[in-house]
């Protein structure tokens, strides 16, 4: 006996349309019609299998309704992302606001990052810098429809005479220069401090802040690239470990 192929019109109906559309009488009749081919397939329609063939039916109408309802955020949520985030190409060095008046993102050499400004702080997007709620004017939704890098580079702070020496410098075209743990933030260059016992845990210094960060589930941050990579590429930091 061949095995059960599934409703042809059912999958037709989940891949094109949404539970909206179908509507739920459209619906349950496609789960009616895919758990009786089913049950008559496998030949397991008892006497009082009709009971048993209604409460398949409601199963299956569940999985559908929740399969859809699972596809529609998956959709929105990339919809969303592709609508908000800014591109960030090899060479890049920029900073623009972020979904929220709170963050700003980070492109540097084509790594996008999320930050977060220290609390009561905002994003000012004038001078670059996380600033106080009257220093700033910041509208909901405010990167809407950045669908390009801006033209216009991250200000440039004021040459110094040299950078700390508890500086490590990645050779990597564009990489920031890479603080050792129990370091400060410098004012005057930005750069990535190591964290001191957690290899997915860094610091980006912003002109004498700090902000916190961490790398994503299985990825850790390696100081000799300046970017988080998979685990097992990593280059921890001595003393701390993940």
């Amino acid at each position: 006996m061949e095995g059960y192929q599934g409703h042809p019109v059912l999958v037709q109906a989940l891949a094109q349309e949404s539970v909206q559309e179908l509507g739920r009488e459209s619906v349950r009749e496609l789960a009616r019609e895919s758990v009786q081919e089913l049950v008559q397939v496998s030949g397991q329609l008892l006497v009082g299998g009709w009971e048993l063939l209604e409460c398949l039916v409601d199963v299956v109408e569940r999985l559908i309704v929740l399969i859809s309802l699972a596809a529609l955020n998956i959709v929105a949520g990339r919809i969303i992302n592709q609508r908000n985030e800014p591109a960030c190409s090899v060479g890049d060095d920029f900073f623009v606001p972020g979904p929220e008046c709170f963050n700003f993102y980070f492109c540097q050499n084509g790594v996008l990052d999320l930050i977060d400004c220290p609390p009561g702080l905002l994003w000012n997007d004038v001078t670059k810098r996380c600033d106080s709620a009257e220093n700033v004017e910041c509208d909901d939704e405010q990167t809407t429809e950045i669908t390009q890098a801006p033209t216009t580079e991250a200000p440039t702070p004021e040459p110094t005479t040299s950078t700390p020496s508890n500086t490590f410098m990645p050779e990597v075209e564009g990489a920031l220069p890479i603080l050792f743990p129990g370091s400060e933030c410098p004012e005057d260059i930005r750069a990535f401090l190591l964290h001191a016992t957690d290899c997915r845990r860094f610091y980006y210094c912003l002109y004498g802040v700090q902000y916190p960060q961490m790398c994503p589930f299985l990825e850790t941050f390696n100081f000799v690239v300046g970017h988080c990579v998979p685990q097992d590429q990593s280059f921890c930091f001595p003393g701390s470990g993940w």
